[in-house]
C-alpha cells in the first residue's frame, strides 16, 4: 500500500495584535509563490514560506521554475508612459495647418474633371495629410519632471550623508561654444530621510527617457564629494567630459576629449571608463578602439579643471604573459617563480566592464584585457601601470572566461587590495595585494554560479563595491543562459583579509547592484538597486524577511546605476 504524501501546514499570525491565525500548506501553491516574489505577502507569511522552502526541495524547485517566466513578465512595461497626452488640441492645430493640402486636393479634382485620376489623387492626398496629422500628434514629447521619492516613511539608511545615483532620464547641457551635450540626471538622496535633495545638472532643458546610445559611458563622484563627472556617449563623432557641482548642480566645465595637441581622437577610438586620483587633482580616461585601429592613446590624463595634459601610449601586451606562481609548494620542493604562460595573440577586448582602477596612494593604475582564442575567451591580463608615466610595470594572466566581470580597488592605503570577480558556471573572486611588493594574487575564492550546457551563452550583469575600509566587498550578479529559462541572482559579501565568503544571498527575481554604505556599523545598511527602486539590507546581508524599500522613483522609471555615498 502506497502511503499518500503527508500534508504539511504552517501557521502564522495574520496581523500584529490579532489572534486570528492562518495556514499555508505543502505543496505551496503557485499563487503563494508568485505573491512572495512580488512582495505581496505579509511579513509573517513571508517568514513561513521561506522556512518551508529552506526545508522542502520539491517546493523550492517549483519556486525556481516559476521565477523564470515571472521575472520575464515583471520586466514588461519597465519604462511606463508618464501620462497619456490630450491629443485634441494638437489634432485641431495640425488640421488647421492642413487646409492648404485640402485646397490642393480641390485643384486636383477640378483639373481631373471629376474623373478617375482626379479621385485617386484626392484619396492619396487625404491619406497623406491624415497620416501627417496623426503621426505628428502622437509624437508630442512626454514632459518628465525631476525625480522624487514615492516611498512614504522610508527607514533611515545610515548617518548623515548622501547617496548619488543615475536615473534613466537625460537632458541637454549647452557648453560655452554653443554645443549641446546629452547627459544623465544624477540624484542625491539624503541617507537618514530618503528625500531626494538634489537633481543635477541644473538646467532649464527638458528631461526625456534616455536611449542606450544617450547614457554616459562613465559617471563618478570625485574624492571629497565636491564634483560629479560624466563622460558622454559618442555624439556627432565626439565625446566630452562634463563636471557639475555635487551640491548645487551647477555646470563647472565641458571638455571635448582630444589628443593633447588639440587634434581629434583617431577614428574608431572611444572613451570607456574614468578613474580619479585620490587627491582629486588628476583624472584618467581609458581610450580604446577596434583591434585593427592604430595611432591612439590608451589613457588620457586630465587635470581637475578638465585640461588634457597627456595621452599615454601604454606598451602593447607582451607576447607571453605568465600566470601568478602557485601559493605554496610541498616541503623540500622549490616553488616555480611563475605559473603557466598564455600567448597574447588574438582578439583583445576590455574586460571587467572596462574598469580602470587607481591605487589608494594614487601611484598605480590597474586595467584588465581579455585574451580570446577565436571567439572563445580563455584568459585575462591584469596590468599594473605607473600613473605618472603610463609605463606597464607588471602583468599577470588568469585563465577563464571574463566576459562577465568587474574590478574595484580599496580606497584605503592600510588595506591595499584589488578585487576582481567573474561570474558564470565557475565564478571566482580574485584578491590581489597591490602594496609596494607588486601585483600579487593573495587568494582565489570560488563563488560557484550558473551552470550552462556546452556552447551555451551566459549573459547578465555583475558589480562589485568595496567597503569604506577596503577589507570587504559586495558583489551583485544577475545571470541567465540565452534561449532558456535558467537564471541565477546572487549577492555575495567577501572578506579580502581572511579570503572567505562572509555571506551569500540567493534571490528569486533579481540581485541588482549592491553599493556599500559609507556609514559604518549596523546603521550602515547596504544599498541594492533593482529597477526603479532601492532596497536596504543589513551589512552581513542576513535578512529573513522582505527587505524594506528605501527609494522608488515617483514616475516609476528605472535607475541606471548607484554611483557613491558620502558621510556628513
Amino acid at each position: 500500500m502506497i502511503e499518500a504524501p503527508r500534508r504539511e501546514t504552517h501557521t502564522y499570525q495574520a496581523a500584529k495584535g490579532k489572534r486570528a491565525l492562518r495556514e499555508i500548506a505543502h505543496p505551496l501553491s503557485a499563487e503563494i509563490l508568485v505573491a512572495d516574489m512580488s512582495g505581496e505577502l505579509p511579513p509573517a507569511a513571508v517568514q513561513a514560506v521561506h522556512d518551508h522552502l529552506a526545508r522542502c526541495a520539491t517546493c523550492r524547485a517549483r519556486a525556481l521554475k516559476l521565477s523564470g517566466p515571472y521575472s520575464a513578465l515583471s520586466t514588461l512595461g519597465a519604462v511606463p508612459v508618464a501620462f497619456v497626452p490630450d491629443l485634441r488640441r494638437p489634432v485641431r492645430e495640425r488640421w488647421a495647418k492642413a487646409h492648404a493640402l485640402l485646397r490642393v486636393a480641390r485643384t486636383v479634382r477640378l483639373l481631373g474633371g471629376g474623373g478617375l485620376a482626379g479621385a485617386a489623387a484626392l484619396v492619396a492626398i487625404i491619406l497623406v495629410s491624415t497620416l501627417f496629422v496623426v503621426t505628428n500628434a502622437f509624437q508630442a514629447p512626454i514632459i518628465l519632471t525631476r525625480s522624487s521619492n514615492a516611498v512614504i516613511g522610508a527607514p533611515a539608511a545610515g548617518g548623515p550623508g548622501l547617496l548619488y545615483a543615475e536615473t534613466n532620464k537625460v537632458m541637454n547641457v549647452q557648453a560655452d561654444n554653443g554645443a549641446a551635450w546629452t547627459v544623465a540626471e544624477v540624484i542625491a538622496v539624503d541617507k537618514p530621510s530618503a528625500n531626494v535633495v538634489l537633481s543635477l545638472p541644473q538646467t532649464a532643458q527638458r528631461l526625456h527617457v534616455g536611449t542606450p546610445g544617450e547614457f554616459p559611458v562613465a559617471v563618478a563622484l570625485a574624492p571629497g564629494a565636491q564634483i560629479v563627472y560624466q563622460v558622454t556617449a559618442p555624439q556627432r563623432g565626439r565625446q566630452a567630459l562634463l563636471a557639475f557641482d555635487a551640491h548645487t548642480g551647477e555646470l563647472k566645465f565641458v571638455t571635448v576629449l582630444t589628443l593633447p595637441d588639440g587634434r581629434a581622437l583617431p577614428t574608431g577610438f572611444l572613451a570607456r571608463s574614468l578613474a580619479i586620483a585620490p587627491d582629486g587633482q588628476h583624472l584618467y580616461i581609458t581610450i580604446s578602439g577596434a583591434p585593427t585601429a592604430l595611432g591612439g592613446p590608451e589613457i588620457l590624463i586630465l587635470d581637475h579643471q578638465g585640461a588634457v595634459l597627456a595621452g599615454v601610449d601604454t606598451p602593447k601586451l607582451d607576447v607571453v604573459v605568465h600566470q601568478p606562481p602557485p601559493p605554496a609548494a610541498l616541503p623540500g620542493i622549490a616553488a616555480p617563480s611563475v605559473g603557466p604562460a598564455f600567448t597574447t595573440t588574438g582578439l583583445l577586448q576590455s574586460a571587467a566592464n572596462g574598469a580602470l582602477t587607481i591605487s589608494a596612494d594614487g601611484r598605480w593604475l590597474f586595467d584588465a584585457v581579455t585574451l580570446d582564442r577565436g571567439s572563445t575567451p580563455v584568459a585575462v591580463v591584469i596590468r599594473r601601470i605607473a600613473a605618472a608615466t603610463g609605463m606597464t610595470t607588471q602583468s599577470v594572466a588568469l585563465p577563464g572566461d571574463f566576459s562577465l566581470s568587474a574590478m574595484a580597488g580599496s580606497a584605503k592605503t592600510a588595506t591595499p587590495l584589488l578585487y576582481l570577480v567573474r561570474v558564470g558556471g565557475d565564478g571566482m573572486a580574485y584578491i590581489f595585494d597591490v602594496s609596494g611588493t607588486g601585483l600579487v594574487v593573495r587568494s582565489e575564492i570560488p563563488l560557484g554560479g550558473l551552470g550552462a550546457p556546452a556552447l551555451a551563452t551566459i549573459t547578465g550583469t555583475v558589480s562589485i563595491s568595496p567597503t569604506a575600509d577596503g577589507a570587504l566587498a559586495y558583489i551583485g550578479a544577475d545571470t541567465s543562459v540565452a534561449g532558456t529559462q535558467l537564471s541565477s541572482h546572487d549577492l555575495w559579501l567577501i572578506n579580502g583579509v581572511t579570503s572567505t565568503v562572509a555571506s551569500h544571498r540567493i534571490e528569486f527575481l533579481a540581485a541588482g547592484q549592491a553599493l556599500a554604505n559609507g556609514s559604518t556599523g549596523k546603521r550602515g545598511l547596504v544599498f541594492v538597486m533593482r529597477g526603479s527602486q532601492i532596497i536596504l539590507l543589513p551589512p552581513d546581508l542576513a535578512l529573513r524577511t522582505s527587505p524594506p524599500i528605501w527609494l522608488r522613483l515617483g514616475d516609476g522609471l528605472p535607475l541606471i546605476r548607484l554611483i557613491a555615498t558620502t558621510n556628513g
